[in-house]
């Protein structure tokens, strides 16, 4: 059961994304969409196997079944799947938007058996909700998911933040991307991982000319593909505006945190928060408690500091522990905001580690 938002009193904002609501199991859970079956009467089931779909009345043959294979069959597997119901008459989209009134725990989301329009409806809900990443199938041949009305084209130029479109041999290899991606996120307590160059068993390659992924690579989607001989690797691991997938990921996940923590701060406090730099203090320690946890974790990074002057935090200060925090002094807060007992606002500028996706080796011999 879901609370009341916790952005009325805590509201965290990432510039490059919006802000989120709570649940600490939401970035290791996916969200299937799929026409229920007259047994299945309540709007979301949460299941830990493909097996589970039968129990609730799906045919082994339906297309929410064998994607929910391909979601548990990736190794790390993930440990949860939410099945969401798109009711008689009902589009994926208006499915997706009363799932979302009911619960907010899931991260990675699939559409089994929508079409092309209905993935565009619901990549538009999704990027409107702003706390999930659908994991978007295009099946067309090469030619046609390159082209300039393909899937990948329209999803780039409309902007889409947070869909994973990637070419795929079947629909529901999508779903297995979408259950790697969570199975890999907390796989290791303190690590973290892209998306990029990832195999998974069971999912089939493309076999493509290098023009081909290029082509498609400039349309920000993904292709699973043979390098080499045999080593087959999704590229480039990225959303359709061209953020790679674990940015976002991540961005999120802090972003969930620090309103968590800032919560927990009001909740716990013995005594009451003065309006006063005492506080910003308290507030600053909650945060950077969170934040220690993503530098150890290698998502922050020590590196200079590339953004705009952010009060005494300027361009190229450096960033020692991958983040600062600034936030201005109460005395020149305003009368409105005193009376009505907002905090100052605090800024985080963060240091992004990224990951390296190529090299240059330089083989010297003497003579």
């Amino acid at each position: 059961m879901s609370g009341l938002p916790v952005s009325d009193i805590v509201d965290v904002t990432v510039l490059a994304d919006p802000p989120l609501s709570t649940d600490a199991d939401r970035f290791v859970t996916g969200l299937m969409l799929t026409e229920a079956p007259s047994g299945m009467t309540d709007r979301v089931i949460p299941v830990s196997r493909a097996r589970d779909l039968a129990d609730a009345g799906f045919a082994e043959s339906a297309a929410a079944y064998k994607a929910a294979v391909k979601y548990f069959a990736v190794d790390p597997a993930p440990r949860k799947l939410l099945v969401g119901a798109v009711r008689t008459g009902e589009t994926f989209a208006a499915a997706f938007e009363q799932i979302t009134a009911e619960t907010d725990g899931f991260y990675a989301v699939y559409a089994a058996g929508a079409d092309t329009s209905q993935l565009l409806a619901l990549a538009q809900a999704v990027d409107a909700y702003g706390c999930a990443v659908l994991f978007c199938p295009v099946t067309a041949n090469t030619d046609t998911a390159a082209g300039e009305n393909g899937l990948f084209a329209r999803m780039k130029n409309t902007g889409r933040a947070r869909v994973f479109a990637v070419l795929c041999a079947q629909a529901d290899d999508a779903a297995g991307w979408a259950g790697l991606a969570m199975g890999l996120n907390r796989a290791h307590a303190n690590d973290a991982f892209a998306m990029c160059y990832r195999s998974a068993d069971g999912l089939t390659p493309r076999a493509l000319t290098g023009a081909q992924a290029r082509a498609i690579r400039a349309l920000n989607g993904n292709v699973y593909i043979i390098r080499g001989y045999d080593m087959k690797v999704l590229e480039p691991g990225c959303l359709s505006d061209g953020t790679r997938f674990d940015t976002r990921l991540y961005l999120d996940e802090i972003a969930e945190e620090l309103r968590d923590a800032c919560l927990r701060l009001f909740i716990s406090a013995a005594d009451r928060l003065p309006m006063n730099d005492t506080a910003t203090a308290r507030f600053f320690s909650a945060i950077s408690g969170v934040l220690e946890g993503y530098a150890a974790r290698g998502i922050l990074t020590p590196g200079l500091w590339k953004g705009a002057d952010v009060g005494n935090i300027c361009t190229g200060d450096l960033l020692k522990d991958g983040y600062a925090l600034y936030a201005p002094p109460y005395d020149l807060q305003s009368d409105e905001d005193r009376a009505a007992r907002r905090a100052v606002p605090v800024s985080v500028c963060l240091n992004l580690a990224g990951s390296v996706e190529s090299v240059v080796i330089n083989v010297i011999t003497e003579g």
